[in-house]
């Protein structure tokens, strides 16, 4: 899906960046749809993007097999 490739989701004019990582092989029932939020918001641009990449990897370590990692970045 484009949209997926792309790591922009465009609704009503507005777009939200985005990245999301699949760990393990799919589950007979499905990967667990994990969101990760970070406290970007409301802040300057520079602080909104530092945090944003320290949160795309921030628990690669810890998820579990058969989830998606999915972080949308704040505005």
């Amino acid at each position: 899906m484009q949209m997926l490739q792309s790591g922009q989701l465009t609704i009503n004019g507005r777009t939200m960046n985005f990245v999301y990582r699949l760990k393990g092989n799919r589950p007979t029932n499905g990967y667990t749809l994990i969101f990760g939020f970070h406290g970007g918001g409301g802040t300057t641009v520079e602080a909104n993007n530092q945090q944003y990449n320290n949160h795309k990897n921030l628990y690669n370590n810890y998820l579990p097999d058969g989830s998606i990692w999915f972080t949308p970045r704040s505005c």
